[in-house]
């Protein structure tokens, strides 16, 4: 068995909260720091955002490669494999900046598990609030098996 640390990687952070895998099998995985890292089973990318982010709790993969990551703190962040795009509560319709899980649908629609605030259904540009507030752990169970 493989075992990566900061120790004996380019690992960013040791508190790993989530793994996504893309088409081509490179490991997407998000950090306690705020990093996100790519692995291709030999080499490590770091790519960080611009500005400040806590934590990376989720990622997901949408058909055209991009990868839509839940922050803590900062909002919805989309990255192109080059640029940044963020959405928060300012600009998206999202209740807060707290996004604990996503999963994509087969329309190309992010559902967004928001800390302690529901379901958004978001289409890349909007979100819309799709339930009452509901206990995260729910939130997040959700978004696993949608």
């Amino acid at each position: 068995m493989d075992s990566y640390s900061t120790s004996n990687s380019n690992l960013p952070n040791n508190l790993v909260w989530t793994i996504a895998i893309d088409g081509s099998g490179n490991k997407w995985i998000g950090t306690e720091s705020g990093s996100l890292a790519k692995f291709d089973g030999t080499l490590w990318m770091i790519y960080n955002y611009g500005g400040s982010i806590n934590s990376i709790n989720s990622i997901a993969i949408d058909r055209n490669g991009n990868k839509w990551i839940g922050t803590w703190g900062v909002g919805l962040a989309k990255f192109d494999n080059t640029l940044w795009t963020v959405f928060n509560v300012s600009d998206s319709g999202l209740p807060n900046n707290y996004i604990q899980s996503i999963a994509i649908d087969s329309s190309g629609n992010e559902w967004i598990g928001n800390y302690n605030n529901g379901i958004v259904k978001f289409d890349g540009v909007n979100g819309q609030r799709m339930t009452q507030p509901m206990p995260v752990y729910f939130v997040t169970l959700f978004c696993q098996y949608t």
